[in-house]
């Protein structure tokens, strides 16, 4: 059962306007026992916009990582300041994240990191 009911949804997920579905086991765009890397991904243009792809069907309920990729739907953006902020005013958090019972990170540290030589001095004042 790859596509999700809407009756087996997180509460959170059935509240916002922009996921149009849960695709478990796979990827919607390219079918049941698909592989990708990611714990999770969100298509956020073409055809399969909206969509929340789970690569094992007990992850949905991680409501972290849920958060997570709604916010990637909701923004159209990667990690940038703007998913930021949406991921936490919608109860997403930032810091890292692990599987209940220990068994390994769900999600790492999304705090935005100071780019190479941000620290630096900046010349014009030398």
């Amino acid at each position: 059962m790859p596509s999700l009911p809407r009756s087996d949804w997180p509460a959170r997920m059935l509240k916002s306007w922009a996921l149009r579905g849960i695709f478990t086991g796979g990827c919607v765009a390219r079918g049941d026992g698909s592989s990708f890397r990611a714990k999770a991904h969100a298509h956020t243009g073409g055809r399969h916009e909206g969509w929340i792809c789970v690569r094992r069907a007990d992850r949905v309920a991680d409501e972290m990582l849920m958060l997570h990729e709604l916010a990637h739907i909701i923004t159209g953006h990667g990690h940038t300041d703007t998913w930021r902020a949406c991921l936490v005013r919608i109860g997403g958090k930032l810091e890292p994240h692990e599987e209940k019972h220990g068994r390994g990170l769900v999600l790492r540290d999304y705090h935005k990191q100071p780019r190479r030589g941000d620290d630096a001095a900046d010349p014009a004042t030398v």
